[in-house]
């Protein structure tokens, strides 16, 4: 079971990564707004993708 999502997050970070930022843009874009609004940018632009992640992955499944 742990291989299988390992392997479902490997596929994540590696294949689907257009896919994946298509359906991250497709989320909302008042919260990325939002989001580009705050200080530390780079740090709650990574914490937002991986959000991200997990929103797909738990879609997926």
């Amino acid at each position: 079971m742990a291989i299988i999502a390992f392997q479902g997050v490997l596929k994540l970070l590696f294949i689907d990564r257009e896919q994946r930022y298509n359906q991250f843009r497709k989320i909302g874009n008042l919260e990325r707004k939002s989001v580009w609004n705050l200080k530390s940018k780079k740090i709650n632009i990574f914490a937002y993708r991986c959000v991200g992640d997990l929103v797909v992955l738990f879609w997926r499944f």
